[in-house]
């Protein structure tokens, strides 16, 4: 039967297109979607397994559709419910759910919505009288109001049951408990009628009997017991107040226009209320859904880090429902984690792990959307992402709450939605280690060039004063063996400073320098770094300029004296000989500042802002360096709580100044009091 459909559809299609190629031409086909309507009938599985044998040899998209009421399904077919969807979930459907009294309303809502361009629905035998009721049969229905609807009808195949009583799939107790509710009403007000009749009249008790069927569709909406209810009190106004009373006769012609216009309308009040409070209630729900989505939308997009969403979605997912969840992860390795996720409010018990990993046992492309333990009242949703499964909500329900199957579809569009946010922040870390691997990658081939080049020079230098000092004529020489002793020195110094600064990046990226705090004398730190550079500065021109009173900082002297150092040595190296260096120190408020200035060149404006940037270098630089000196002294300075800037003068050079903050308290008290 399928083949040959199939067949047929695409006979037709050629047909189509050979008919009409200049209007194709002109015009894009519609693309075909089909929709299956789902129900809690057994017979809803053939249906399913038939629409995705068509929608696999035609290669299109297929829906499955439920379309829920306020009727109350029994335990059984809610259970033959789940099944039929999580068949379809497996079978790669698109899982659709909506509230409306009519199915034929709901399915059209949602064809028109999604561009469902065929419907496949079940084909019923034995339904005569209800469908007269209805006004037709499902398929009769879908076609007068959607012609352009391509209408399926599906038999099941081979021998099945004469006949299926869709009504056992509903529970009867809501039901019964509306019927008391209504004769119980309508009782009560035809006491209350009977009060009255003899000082307004039998005519106006219609009225009395019509606001109550008003009011009474107000707070019931499902026709089976709606429309009973308005003619049981049409029938008893008749029989206890219009004459002759106790019976159905009535005497009067006018009695029985009034009779027969009371029934019409409290029917059309009833039917009309009916439908207003069913399409109001549809609403609110749909209203409730977007805006249960959007908020947690929003508090997904205000988390930050992987933990915080897991923490907030299941605090969302827990409040909203009335749930308690545990949350079982993946690994790397692709098992599950036997121990709860912290962010889990459920103290999950050894059978909960044991059942989702059976649950999760199955294969990874038909796992189902959901189980239900009966026992233990327990769900178990699986987090699934088109590439793999990230873990599994158990979700235990609370005994005083019944959980619908509204809710439970609704908890599943929650919990997809929530994985899709999962997967993109995981997508996101996996793109920040990436990113920070091409960087450090990237660092690392920089470094290990710049590094070669740097260290060639003042090796290239002792090798080669070395070699000569080896030279007899050399060694007889005491003129140029000393000088060759003083490049070496000099080589040897750079070369112990690069690796300095090497060693002190490396504990500054992993956070291991530590401090070694003593107060010192900061005049006395500058004086031991012009003695230190003294050969360095022989072409250069020192002004030291230290105020009085300043109180001691407390710093870790080899450090700040690298610092310091560095920054000294890289005006030496980039101003030309000649240049006056100034070394001004002072104090102000509670810190000390010290200023390293030049009457050079000074640096670019486009240099400024990366200057203390690693592997960053001047864009005119002359001199070779790895560019980690100012790097390095930005790290020490503000690992003793201070700051570091740099610029140019306002007439020539350029300028670096350090912010310390001093520990005398009392000292700087003093200073403070005593400079006004």
């Amino acid at each position: 039967m399928t083949c040959l459909l199939v067949r047929r559809l695409m006979r037709t299609e050629r047909m189509k297109m050979s008919n009409n190629k200049d209007a194709i031409i002109g015009d894009e086909m519609k693309p075909r979607k089909l929709m299956v309507l789902v129900s809690s009938s057994p017979y809803s599985e053939y249906l399913i397994l038939w629409t995705h044998d068509l929608a696999s040899r035609l290669r299109i998209p297929w829906i499955a559709l439920y379309v829920e009421n306020s009727n109350v399904l029994s335990e059984k077919a809610r259970s033959q419910l789940t099944l039929n969807l999580n068949l379809a979930s497996e079978l790669k459907a698109e899982i659709v759910s909506t509230t409306n009294e009519d199915i034929v309303n709901g399915a059209i809502e949602v064809a028109e919505q999604r561009n469902i361009t065929s419907i496949v629905v079940g084909k019923s035998k034995h339904m005569l009288f209800a469908n007269f009721i209805k006004g037709g049969s499902l398929s009769e229905r879908l076609s007068k109001k959607k012609g352009d609807l391509e209408i399926f009808l599906v038999a099941p195949a081979g021998k099945t049951k004469k006949y299926y009583n869709y009504l056992a799939g509903y529970s009867y107790q809501p039901l019964i408990i509306s019927y008391i509710t209504a004769f119980s009403s309508v009782i009560g007000i035809t006491l209350i009628n009977f009060m009255l009749v003899s000082f307004i009249g039998y005519w106006t008790i219609a009225l009395i009997y019509l606001l109550f069927v008003s009011i009474f569709t107000l707070f019931n909406t499902n026709y089976v017991v709606v429309l009973p209810t308005a003619a049981i009190s049409g029938l008893l106004w008749n029989f206890l107040f219009i004459p002759p009373l106790y019976t159905f006769n009535i005497g009067k012609i006018e009695d029985a226009l009034m009779f027969v216009m009371y029934l019409i309308i409290a029917l059309i009040i009833a039917t009309l209320n009916s439908k207003l409070r069913a399409k109001e209630k549809m609403l609110r729900s749909r209203e409730k859904r977007i805006s249960a989505l959007f908020q947690l939308s929003n508090e997904m997009e205000e988390a930050e880090g992987f933990d915080e969403i897991l923490n907030t979605g299941i605090r969302y997912i827990s409040e909203y429902f009335n749930l308690k969840i545990a949350l079982f992860l993946m690994n790397e390795k692709g098992k599950l984690v036997h121990k709860a996720h912290s962010a889990s409010n459920l103290k999950p018990e050894r059978s909960d792990y044991k059942n989702a990993c059976l649950f999760l046992s199955q294969d990874k492309t038909r796992i189902p959307l959901s189980t239900f333990t009966q026992k233990q009242q327990k769900y178990f949703f699986p987090l699934i992402t088109p590439t793999k499964v990230m873990g599994i909500f158990v979700a235990k329900i609370n005994k005083e709450n019944k959980f619908t199957l509204e809710q439970e579809i609704f908890l599943r569009n929650i919990i997809h939605q929530f994985t899709v946010i999962l997967e993109r922040e995981m997508l996101a870390i996996i793109n920040r280690k990436n990113v920070l691997l091409a960087e450090s990658e990237k660092l690392y081939n920089i470094l290990l060039s710049s590094v070669s080049h740097e260290l060639r020079t003042p090796l290239t230098t002792i090798t080669g004063s070395a070699t000569s000092l080896m030279d007899e004529k050399v060694d007889s020489n005491t003129r140029t063996r000393k000088s060759l002793i003083v490049e070496i020195k000099k080589a040897s110094d750079r070369l112990n400073r690069l690796v300095s600064n090497f060693l002190d990046m490396s504990r500054l990226e992993a956070g291991m320098l530590k401090l070694h705090r003593q107060l010192y004398n900061i005049h006395e730190v500058i004086d031991f770094i012009i003695n230190k550079l003294k050969d360095e500065l022989v072409n250069h021109r020192t002004i030291i300029k230290v105020e009085k009173n300043i109180p001691l900082v407390s710093i870790d002297f080899s450090l700040f004296e690298q610092a310091l150092t560095n920054i000294i040595y890289n005006a030496i190296v980039h101003t030309p000989m000649g240049t006056i260096i100034t070394i001004t120190s002072s104090f102000n408020k509670g810190n000390v500042y010290l200023e390293i200035s030049d009457n050079g060149p000074g640096l670019r404006e486009q240099d400024i802002p990366f200057i203390f940037n690693r592997f960053k270098r001047g864009s005119k630089s002359l001199h070779s360096g790895i560019g980690i000196g100012l790097a390095i002294c930005k790290g020490i300075v503000e690992a003793h709580n201070g700051k570091i800037s740099a610029g140019n003068n306002k007439n020539r050079g350029a300028f670096f100044c350090i912010t310390l903050p001093t520990q005398n308290n009392n000292f700087n008290k003093k200073v403070e009091d005593k400079n006004g």
